[in-house]
């Protein structure tokens, strides 16, 4: 009985329901349309043990057996590449302006299972986008350089002009 009830106040009142709708929808288009656009940019890595003339091949299997086990040493190259200092020369290189800094984002990750790493950067123009990425990665690369005699990371894939 009660169905019966609502369903003819619906009846009656249909055009309420209808403008309910058409509010809504047009405030979340107003305010959606309103927000900047953010592109994403991503660059590779393989973090992988350091090859030279000195390692044989006994010292080189362990060294990769060790990369491919241990989370921490992967998990460390991923913080490197997030961490402030690394932004900061990063910023440095491509000389950015306080405009072209505002809403730059970094995240990293290493891929489950492997030993790729992954370097995100977000931001409003593309362009500066894609040249943060592949900064990011560079500097990343340099000062992991440094900190490991045993492993590096090798790039895989640069950024690209990401489009949407």
């Amino acid at each position: 009985m009660e169905m019966k009830a609502y369903w003819r106040i619906l009846k009656r009142r249909w055009w309420l329901l209808l403008f309910g709708f058409a509010v809504v929808f047009g405030i979340t288009w107003y305010l959606t349309s309103r927000q900047p656009l953010i592109y994403e940019a991503s660059t590779t890595f393989v973090i992988r043990p350091r090859v030279s003339e000195g390692s044989v091949g006994e010292e080189f299997v362990r060294a990769l057996d060790i990369v491919s086990r241990r989370v921490e040493i992967n998990t460390t190259f991923a913080e490197v590449a997030t961490s402030r200092l690394i932004k900061n020369q990063a910023k440095e290189r491509l000389g950015l302006s306080s405009a072209e800094q505002e809403g730059l984002n970094v995240t990293a990750r290493v891929v489950g299972g492997t030993n790729v790493m992954e370097i995100s950067a977000e931001g409003h123009d593309p362009g500066v986008v894609r040249d943060f990425a592949n900064a990011v990665g560079t500097e990343t690369v340099n000062y992991v350089g440094k900190l490991y005699d045993v492993f590096e990371l090798e790039p895989l894939d640069e950024a690209n002009l990401p489009r949407n």
